[in-house]
């Protein structure tokens, strides 16, 4: 993903920007919604669709929340070098707090919790995705927060 803000391109990104705020970043945080475990899947069929809907779920938000909204974010925030602060505030903070309000339907410890593990999928993305590829990262993280649902589901269930 590139952004040039010389070619005039900062109107159709902000417009991109702000469709996906408003269909996908959005509704999640401002929508109150009571929590019900699904109830466990009795066969194995059932177990797999299951898993492959929590691997998916995982990935479309690592997808939204660690790789979109901060790269979008640093694009608009930083047109040469910004200070650390700075950067960090606008293109970091802003995912991780709303994937921690995404998972406010569940009390306030979980979106304590959220914001934690918001914070350490960033921080193991980044690192795999500078050490190696950017495909390693999403994978990995996309892996481990499927791992993390899937046992935090069968721990409460069973």
């Amino acid at each position: 993903m590139t952004y040039d803000k010389k070619n005039g391109k900062k109107s159709v990104c902000l417009a991109e920007f702000l469709l996906v705020s408003a269909v996908f970043v959005l509704p999640p945080v401002f929508t109150a919604r009571s929590v019900s475990l699904p109830k466990a899947p009795d066969t194995l069929f059932l177990t797999a669709v299951f898993i492959v809907k929590t691997v998916f779920a995982a990935a479309y938000e690592e997808a939204l929340y660690r790789m979109y909204l901060p790269f979008r974010l640093h694009s608009f925030c930083t047109e040469k070098a910004a200070p650390f602060n700075r950067s960090f505030l606008l293109s970091e903070l802003p995912p991780i707090l709303f994937f921690a309000l995404a998972h406010r339907y569940a009390g306030v410890y979980t979106v304590l919790y959220a914001c934690a593990a918001g914070c350490l999928f960033r921080f193991i993305y980044k690192k795999l995705a500078g050490r190696y590829s950017r495909l390693l990262g999403f994978i990995s993280v996309c892996a481990l927060h499927s791992a993390h649902n899937l046992a935090v589901f069968y721990g409460m269930v069973f």
